[in-house]
């Protein structure tokens, strides 16, 4: 890659037209860490929902805090490029630096194992709302206008699910916009969960895969700004003040 950008930041000026016209417009998706201690003591309340959390591996992911630098997050998604051996490299401030997937796992303290949402398969393509099906309420639980509703609606979903999903879309899928309807690789996460409510799921593989989706992306705020930055963190030859929580 030749560099032609005179902003140290950037390798190139495209990256830095990504940066001033995609990024900072588009900004950070909010993400929230969940309270699993108030889970715990309601199980009324959320029924089922603790013991598929901490049955999956989701309890870790869900109750990670981080602060992030903002203007570092920014900056990583404008210039990273994640390279077939599993590495990424991108810039933070004038340096650039680069991390194998290895040390993203390291980074975020999570175990490397169990079931794999997305697929090395490059055609591989997220599941259809069809497969949400196996998550709805019986069907005389459901009034005339739910009975309409596609199958991805939230709100016709059984408790775990429901619940489950409402702390998904605030930590490892954040969402901004229509909450209420499950999409993409967000349906084969949940369908997993019903499939194989004893068996982990693999959260560093998966956020590693929805971090390199996001990248490519110019239509919804940015996501994964507290583990983006705990991997810049564990790398950087030098410090960064966090800005934001």
């Amino acid at each position: 890659m030749v560099q032609d950008s005179l902003d140290q930041r950037f390798r190139t000026n495209v990256q830095a037209d990504i940066y001033t016209s995609v990024v900072l417009p588009k900004g950070l998706s909010l993400h929230h860490f969940i309270d699993l201690d108030h889970i715990r003591k309601h199980p009324v309340k959320y029924p089922g929902a603790i013991e598929l959390i901490e049955s999956s591996g989701l309890a870790a992911p869900f109750a990670f805090q981080h602060d992030f630098n903002q203007a570092a997050i920014h900056q990583f998604y404008a210039t990273c490029f994640f390279a077939p051996n599993k590495t990424v490299t991108w810039m933070t401030s004038d340096t650039e630096l680069t991390a194998t997937y290895a040390q993203f796992v390291a980074a975020l303290g999570f175990p490397d194992i169990g079931f794999k949402i997305h697929k090395d398969d490059p055609n591989h393509k997220p599941k259809a709302v069809e497969a949400c099906g196996y998550l709805l309420k019986e069907l005389d639980e459901l009034t005339e206008e739910e009975k309409m509703k596609n199958l991805n609606q939230v709100s016709i979903w059984i408790s775990p699910y429901y619940i489950i999903y409402q702390c998904v879309i605030c930590t490892i899928y954040p969402k901004m916009g229509d909450k209420g309807s499950c999409g993409s690789y967000c349906i084969d996460l949940m369908s997993r969960l019903h499939e194989s409510p004893k068996g982990k799921i693999n959260i560093p593989h998966f956020l590693w895969h929805e971090i390199l989706l996001a990248s490519f992306q110019y239509k919804r705020a940015f996501p994964h700004a507290p583990f983006i930055h705990a991997l810049i963190e564990s790398v950087a030859p030098f410090s960064l003040v966090r800005t934001c929580g």
